[in-house]
């Protein structure tokens, strides 16, 4: 078996329902989405994710908690009028995929990791998993999607002007995959599968969506044990940050990644977004905000969510890196300038709110909802 192809963890399953017969293959045929939603729990399966873990680890960088301050203007190159790489203020906040040092082999493995995935839904009955194992598999497969998608067309500026297929379809728009017969765009997952049937807001924060405006990308993949916290400290970091949250003396600017998923869970709106960013505000921020003020949408930062600026440029160093399957050292390629200051850039950062005593080394999540380890997501 491949070292990143998933594994099933099969737990007193009963054998009737486990996996779909032709009959049920046929019936889905229908593409009717109502053949995902979840029902009662029939069985106790599991997914090990901890091969797209291992990816993950080799190609997220760790930015660090949000400064709450605006990164400094980029001067350009000398010589030039030009910037190169990312030049957004909002370009320290959430997680980087390092897009720009992935070789084929490795986008292909990532594509054979995705449809191990998807091989998998169309295996076992999804929806009579335990909530948490839906929910873990739904954010999985949309995260690893995009990553797939965005490293195939890179480089690429924004992840909005993806076009895929023949029609070109919009990268959140496109119907990527079918699962059940039901063929699915990452908007479809996000809405149609996990807005409708999860009443708790904080699934918002698991889906990666390629850009720096949107939720942080972890370097861990979500189960159905882990994925409650995850989603805390993923709310956590987002509400917290520029991205999720902001003022000026009389509106509170929030993401459109609220726009979306107003229907969902906000129909008392704002007050109903209010409340939800309350359970996940540290005190010290909700203190600086007029939380009271109308509520608008800032403007969206779609700029991709690499270290690159969706750029290729000369080099000026290389390094290797140790591949996640084989334990070998592999090369990296070359690091770009662009890399080289933003990384430098993240550092600065750290070191700055290190001497203030903003930046907390204890893995903790304080003054929001902590979940136990394994509660289910509602």
């Amino acid at each position: 078996m491949r070292k990143h192809q998933l594994f099933l963890v099969l737990i007193a399953a009963c054998a009737a329902g486990v996996f779909a017969s032709p009959a049920h293959a046929a019936q889905a045929g229908g593409a009717d989405i109502s053949v995902l939603t979840p029902k009662s729990q029939e069985n106790r399966i599991s997914i090990d994710y901890s091969a797209w873990t291992g990816l993950l680890r080799d190609i997220v960088f760790n930015m660090g908690p949000s400064s709450r301050r605006r990164a400094p203007t980029v001067d350009p190159d000398l010589g030039t009028r030009s910037v190169y790489g990312h030049d957004s203020p909002l370009r320290l906040e959430g997680n980087r995929v390092v897009f720009s040092q992935m070789s084929p082999e490795y986008i292909a493995a990532i594509t054979e990791y995705k449809n191990d995935l998807i091989a998998i839904g169309n295996e076992i009955d999804l929806t009579a998993m335990s909530r948490n194992e839906q929910l873990a598999f739904w954010l999985n497969l949309h995260n690893a999607i995009t990553i797939e998608q965005i490293a195939l067309q890179y480089p690429v500026r924004k992840p909005s002007n993806i076009r895929v297929g023949p029609d070109g379809a919009k990268l959140n728009e496109a119907k990527l995959v079918t699962v059940k017969g039901v063929a699915l765009s990452l908007n479809d997952i996000r809405t149609r599968i996990v807005y409708k049937n999860w009443s708790a807001p904080k699934v918002i924060y698991g889906f990666f969506r390629g850009d720096i405006g949107g939720p942080s990308i972890r370097n861990e993949a979500y189960t159905a044990s882990n994925v409650s916290r995850l989603l805390d400290k993923n709310a956590v970091e987002y509400v917290n940050s520029l991205r999720g949250v902001t003022d000026t003396s009389q509106v509170l600017l929030v993401s459109s990644v609220y726009k979306e998923a107003r229907p969902y869970f906000f129909e008392d709106w704002p007050n109903a977004l209010r409340t939800h960013l309350r359970d996940y505000l540290k005190p010290e921020i909700a203190d600086s905000l007029n939380l009271g003020a109308p509520v608008r949408f800032r403007s969206y930062e779609d700029d991709i969510a690499d270290l690159a600026g969706g750029e290729t440029g000369s080099s000026v160093a290389s390094t290797q890196v140790v591949d996640s399957f084989t334990g070998a050292p592999r090369d990296s390629g070359n690091i770009s300038p662009q890399v080289t200051r933003v990384v430098r850039e993240a550092i600065e950062k750290r070191r700055e709110q290190l001497a203030r005593g903003e930046y907390n080394t204890t893995v903790t999540i304080e003054d929001v909802p902590s979940a136990p380890e394994g509660e289910e997501v509602e």
